[in-house]
């Protein structure tokens, strides 16, 4: 039990969360070749990089880092918005996504406040979140199948996208299963396991698009 407990507690802390390397190398090397899109992504990752070099470093330390999830959401939620407005201009009023990024500003504020807390997860934004983002992704999904045609850079996009849409729709699920918040059980470790392996595939897909593109 101890040998699991210790298994399951690097793979979600350590292994899963360093998969990000593969994207960061990418984004670093490609950046300057990317369009407009890719270089929102290429900042999403970075500040996922950030925000777990962050949280793992209190982590170790023994100090609560889920003020820093707090911080993350909002900021990641703007980035995801902006790549969308550059994906769904068409079909999608530009005003409506960014009246979405203060309301969601405002509602992450409240939730620390009066709801969750700064020292708890923030499973209440991060499951608005994720229905927002999943939202947009079929959005998206749902314009190239309506066109069906695709550029050459475009493709590259069915990988960020494709990887967007499984990791906040596990994700969503995730979230509202009640024992996520009951500490020392298997489930709970079954749960964050599997939510680090959607992140994971989500920053390898993103690695694979990011590194395979051309103009």
């Amino acid at each position: 039990m101890f040998l699991q407990k210790e298994a399951s507690y690097l793979y979600v802390a350590i292994v899963a969360p360093s998969g990000i390397i593969f994207p960061l190398l990418a984004a670093i090397i490609k950046y300057k070749k990317l369009n407009k899109e890719l270089k929102v992504i290429c900042w999403y990752i970075f500040l996922a990089a950030f925000a777990n070099l962050v949280c793992n470093s209190l982590g170790f330390n023994g100090i609560n880092n889920m003020p820093v999830m707090h911080i993350y959401t909002p900021i990641e939620f703007t980035l995801l918005i902006t790549f969308y407005q550059l994906l769904l201009r068409e079909e999608m009023s530009g005003r409506v996504l960014k009246m979405l990024i203060p309301a969601f500003l405002i509602f992450c504020i409240v939730n620390a406040l009066f709801l969750q807390g700064i020292y708890t997860y923030n499973t209440n934004t991060k499951s608005i979140e994720a229905l927002v983002i999943i939202s947009l992704t079929l959005a998206y999904f749902k314009k190239k199948l309506d066109k069906m045609q695709f550029d050459e850079g475009e493709k590259y996009l069915i990988y960020i996208n494709s990887g967007l849409l499984l990791y906040f729709a596990g994700s969503f699920v995730l979230f509202f299963i009640p024992s996520i918040i009951v500490p020392d059980r298997p489930l709970e470790r079954l749960i964050w396991s599997t939510h680090a392996t959607f992140l994971l595939v989500m920053y390898l897909l993103f690695a694979v698009a990011l590194w395979k593109y051309k103009k």
